[in-house]
Formats: structure tokens, C-alpha cells, sequence
């Protein structure tokens, strides 16, 4: 079917009708790292390339002129993809053979994930920095502690705002007193023999293990409470009083009501 080239994209051409003088087939079709392109090359000959069809599942879908990629929709995965060039040639442009086939993956190649962080480096014969220090919701500080063939480490020393609070403690975990928890603490490991490792990373220590460190006064507070007991009772004690004071009133009246019937009559 032969269309002017506002109307191209109809035109589907295969290996066997491309002639001498038009372009050649693009190739090497692929997707980007994260799958929002469509990227193809176009080989070079004597044919001046204008644009590219893009075909989807032997639908065309677009016309692109400015870049040899064609912006993927989200839902493109296991859709089968190929693409036509087509020359300068004024009025029905000449057409290549489509390229061969390419089927976008149907997910993106997963991130190769981040290296940990390496330890601090020690001296010969002394132990890693202690890493991963942490602080846990029962008030204790725990850390990891890489191990280094033919070094026994021994124990490990608690420093908190540079001063030491734990000389000798033989776990990785360390209780904090209620009087030192806040502050910025490191851990250093000991061999037997006294060597040190490098200070680990500092942490700085929350204090609590309270999800909010200054809970509104009233947040967390039982509703049967002698507070609110003592609130409720004065509610309603000024709830009888109004209703005493509504029922005298209307009393009143209506004692005002009769009085002035009963003078009236005897007028009359």
C-alpha cells in the first residue's frame, strides 16, 4: 500500500522489498538500565536516514525523528518490538527491511546491592573497629565485631563523651544506666595483651526507648484516671445545679402565671 508520507505508517515493508538506494535494516535493539527506552542502531550507507517507524506487536505506534529511542510505556514488558528507517525522499520515502525482533524483559535487571562498609583498619596484630553499633529499645547498646584470624580478642572498652564508663566487658552488648543515657559513645576491642582496635563509629545515644522522647502531658494517659474522675464529677455537679436553677425558674413563672389569673376574676 503506497500512502504520502503524512500517512508512512501504514507502510510495512519486509526484507524481500527492499531495492538498491534505501536505508538499512536498524539492529542491535536493547532497553536502557531501567527499561524507559527503546535504543536500536542504524547502520550507515550512502541513504540519508529522516526517522524511524516503531512497531509493537506488529502494530505501528509512532513515528521518531530526533533519536534512534522510543520511550517505553510502563506496561511494555513482553511486548515484541521492531523498527523501520526510511529516507529523505520527497513524497513516499524509501523504506528499510524491519529489524529483526526484540522483546523488552518483563523486569528490570535487579541493582547490584551496595558494598557494607568496610572496618577501620587496625595495626598488625590488632583487632578490627567494632561496627554496627546500635541502640536498642531496652536501653542497651549493642554492636558487630569482625574477627581476624590468629587475634583472640579479649573485651571491650565503653567510652561515653570521650571519658570510659566500661573498662572490661566480655559481650557485645552493654546495659546503659538510667544517669548516662544520652551522650555519644564508642566501642574499642581488646586482645589479652592489651592491643587496641580503632574506635568504631560514634553513636549518639537517644536516651529512651520511647517511641515520642516528650510525649505531650496528657498522651498515654488512662480515662479512668483520679484526674479525669474528679473532672467528670465537677461536670456534673454544674449539670444539677442548671438543672435546678431551669426548674425553680419555671416554677416561678408558673406561680406568677396564677397569681395573675386569680386577680383577674376577682376584678371582674
Amino acid at each position: 500500500m503506497v500512502t504520502l508520507f503524512g500517512l508512512m505508517a501504514v507502510l510495512t515493508p519486509t526484507a524481500a522489498e527492499a531495492i538498491e538506494g534505501t536505508p538499512l535494516a536498524p539492529n542491535e535493539l536493547r532497553t536502557n538500565g531501567d527499561q524507559s527506552l527503546l535504543l536500536w542502531n542504524q547502520p550507515a550507507n550512502d541513504v540519508d536516514v529522516r526517522g524511524w517507524n516503531v512497531y509493537a506487536n506488529d502494530q505501528y505506534i509512532t513515528t521518531v525523528t530526533a533519536s534512534s529511542s522510543y520511550a517505553l510505556p510502563s506496561d511494555a514488558a513482553g511486548d515484541t518490538y521492531y523498527i523501520i528507517a526510511f529516507d529523505t525522499r520527497p513524497g513516499v520515502p524509501n523504506f528499510s527491511p524491519r529489524s529483526a525482533e526484540f522483546q523488552i524483559p518483563s523486569s528490570a535487571p535487579a541493582p547490584a546491592p551496595s558494598p557494607s562498609p568496610a572496618p577501620a583498619p587496625s595495626a598488625d596484630g590488632a583487632p578490627l573497629a567494632p561496627t554496627n553499633v546500635r541502640q536498642t529499645t531496652s536501653n542497651q547498646i549493642i554492636w558487630d565485631q569482625e574477627r581476624i584470624s590468629g587475634v583472640n580478642i579479649r573485651f571491650w572498652q565503653i567510652r561515653r563523651n570521650g571519658q570510659i564508663v566500661e573498662d572490661e566487658i566480655r559481650t557485645t552488648r552493654y546495659n546503659v544506666p538510667a544517669n548516662e543515657r544520652s551522650g555519644q559513645y564508642t566501642i574499642q576491642a581488646f586482645t589479652a595483651d592489651g592491643i587496641g582496635s580503632p574506635a568504631s563509629e560514634p553513636l549518639n545515644y537517644g536516651g529512651t526507648n520511647h517511641p515520642h522522647p516528650h510525649p505531650h502531658p496528657r498522651q498515654h494517659r488512662h480515662p479512668h484516671q483520679p484526674q479525669d474522675r474528679h473532672r467528670l464529677q465537677v461536670r456534673l455537679l454544674r449539670l444539677r445545679l442548671m438543672v435546678r436553677l431551669l426548674l425553680r425558674r419555671m416554677f416561678v413563672r408558673q406561680r406568677a402565671t396564677k397569681s395573675s389569673g386569680t386577680k383577674n376574676a376577682f376584678q371582674e
